[in-house]
């Protein structure tokens, strides 16, 4: 019997600096909060949105 193949995504070139810079703050929370707790649940909710918020930030439209 063979091994079914698999195929895997090819690595970025870089790192996305976005997500990288949220690391400490997922860890922070990790440290900060019971684990399965509301509050944990609540924080890592809003660290996960900040990317997506960032990126909006970063690509809106300047008026100057």
């Amino acid at each position: 019997m063979t091994a079914p193949e698999q195929t895997f995504e090819d690595w970025p070139a870089e790192a996305d600096p976005i997500n990288t810079a949220i690391c400490p703050l997922i860890a922070a929370v990790f440290e900060l909060t019971a684990d399965g707790s509301p509050e944990r649940a609540r924080a890592m909710n809003e660290v996960l949105a900040l990317p997506a918020r960032i990126r909006a930030a970063l690509h809106r439209p300047r008026l100057n």
